[in-house]
């Protein structure tokens, strides 16, 4: 019924594919700069927030284990429905269920030392597309430390705009090496900002959904 389809994953795109449909594309999300952005923070801001390492997002409980097993660090969770992790949890007292502005989340991208991405996965549910999270982080002049979601490794290169972990003792070994090269970390994190800026806001992909539309149809 639709000209064109675009798809913020390749997930869907592959199954469009398969079912025959010529007019999928692939449209990651992206960052509003407007928004998503370096910040000086306040000092009460700056206490709140501060911490070496957030995650911002839903309770799953794929996310669970992965966070626990950093519970030791200073880390702070964030997001929707963290008051169902178990009370024995080692990250209970370091998780808040709550749901966030974009304006207070901004603030916890700036503040941390680190950005955790650990994206959704359902055994059931295929799963490629790249968080908005990621975007919206990156903008943010955040270093982020990803898990290796298929889209996220398309997009960006390890070492340079982003780390991927590969599992727990990755993610670990991973954090504790970046906490300790300060300047490598923030030199990471000032090529991201630049990246996602010059080619992934959502003014790119407006226009890509322009020049595409247009081209299929001459």
């Amino acid at each position: 019924f639709y000209d064109n389809l675009f798809c913020a994953g390749t997930e869907a795109l592959d199954i469009f594919q398969n079912k025959g449909l010529k007019n999928a594309m692939w449209l990651p999300f992206a960052c509003d700069p407007h928004f998503h952005k370096p910040m000086k923070l306040s000092p009460e801001d700056q206490k709140l927030y501060g911490k070496n390492i957030v995650f911002v997002g839903s309770f799953y409980p794929n996310r669970v284990r992965l966070l626990e097993s950093i519970a030791d660090f200073d880390i702070q969770v964030w997001g929707p429905y963290w008051s169902r992790i178990q009370a024995q949890s080692p990250l209970k007292s370091k998780a808040v269920s709550v749901k966030l502005n974009y304006d207070q989340w901004v603030k916890i991208y700036n503040a941390a030392k680190i950005v955790l991405t650990v994206h959704y996965q359902d055994p059931q549910v295929p799963c490629h597309q790249a968080s908005p999270k990621l975007f919206e982080a990156m903008a943010c002049g955040s270093f982020v430390l990803c898990d290796r979601q298929k889209d996220a490794l398309s997009l960006f290169q390890d070492g340079r705009h982003i780390a991927f972990f590969n599992d727990e003792q990755d993610m670990r070994a991973k954090i504790e090496y970046y906490l300790a090269h300060d300047q490598e970390r923030r030199s990471i994190a000032a090529q991201c900002q630049s990246e996602v800026v010059e080619k992934h806001t959502y003014r790119h992909r407006i226009q890509k959904i322009i020049t595409d539309t247009c081209l299929k149809s001459k």
